[in-house]
């Protein structure tokens, strides 16, 4: 029996989110881009301590469109990551418009190594094979002597880890074969975690980054450490400086006063099929009273959970 440990070859991370506005929940933070920041040295640290790569499955940013305060902190902040692009980090979710986005800004500044093919990390022994958000699942054609990673921005899920009528099709179980040969499967999109071993092969889903809604108030935000023997460790992450707002802004309001009817109305009168529906909501309600602007942040939240 061998005495040999095995040893980190990565850092696997996904949906970091990052954003200008702190989540309603997050509110109180004394200060959102430092708190930020602190999370990405976690990220840092680990990657140091282990002297190996970090890995992220997409959804990067919030907004494909961030401002540019958001995107010149994320150059200072965020440690150097190989990634693919989740449906967040895309213009209209489709990659034909990539190179105008946040995303494409990090690629620009060498924060990113953005991922398009197969491609094997010799340093770490590792080969990643890329699947961003909308890339069909199909078997990956494995490197010689070396664990390989599917590294893919999809919903995946298992039991008590999805929501209710989650597609069957995209349960870890059936998702575990359309990957083929994969050692290791990295999902992003799903922001609760999960980590399933099954016949010498390992599924990660690292979930959410940070926490960002009031359903996560219990939820242990991880990064997984990937081993060269494919096995994989999660590491949690140090949330004790986290401020979560437990109650809503929204509680004590006259909810008579808030015309959301006629908001909800005046979304029947724009045309905008190519926009996702959560930015035509955030758009509708930049010009409302601040309680309709609450109310719909809160909603978008916890649709979101």
């Amino acid at each position: 029996m061998s005495n040999v440990q095995p040893t980190v070859i990565a850092v696997l991370c996904s949906d970091l989110h990052i954003c200008h506005e702190p989540p309603m929940c997050r509110s109180d933070e004394p200060n959102w881009y430092a708190t930020m920041a602190g999370y990405f040295q976690q990220l840092k640290d680990l990657s140091l301590q282990y002297r190996v790569p970090i890995i992220c499955a997409g959804d990067v940013f919030d907004r494909w469109q961030s401002i540019p305060e958001l995107i010149n902190f994320a150059i200072e902040h965020l440690p150097a990551m190989y990634a693919i692009p989740g449906q967040h980090d895309l213009p209209y979710h489709g990659m034909e418009a990539i190179k105008r986005s946040a995303y494409w800004s990090l690629v620009g500044a060498g924060v990113l190594s953005h991922l398009t093919r197969p491609t094997k990390l010799d340093d770490v022994n590792l080969a990643v094979h890329p699947f961003p958000w909308n890339a069909e699942a199909s078997p990956i054609t494995p490197f010689e002597g070396c664990v390989n990673l599917a590294l893919i921005h999809r919903y995946c899920w298992v039991k008590e880890h999805s929501y209710v009528g989650a597609d069957q099709i995209n349960h870890a179980k059936i998702l575990l074969n359309a990957y083929g040969a994969a050692d290791v499967l990295h999902f992003g999109d799903n922001h609760s975690g999960f980590l399933l071993a099954k016949e010498h092969r390992t599924i990660l889903n690292t979930g959410t980054f940070m926490r960002r809604t009031v359903s996560e108030v219990d939820y242990r935000p991880r990064v997984g450490l990937l081993h060269d023997d494919g096995s994989v460790v999660l590491h949690y992450l140090d949330t004790s400086s986290d401020v979560m707002s437990f109650t809503t802004k929204l509680q004590g309001a006259d909810i008579d006063d808030v015309d959301v009817v006629d908001f909800v109305r005046s979304l029947k009168l724009t045309e905008q099929d190519s926009i996702d529906f959560v930015d035509l909501l955030k758009q509708k309600a930049a010009d409302e009273c601040k309680e309709v602007q609450d109310a719909i942040r809160l909603i978008i939240e916890l649709a979101s959970a």
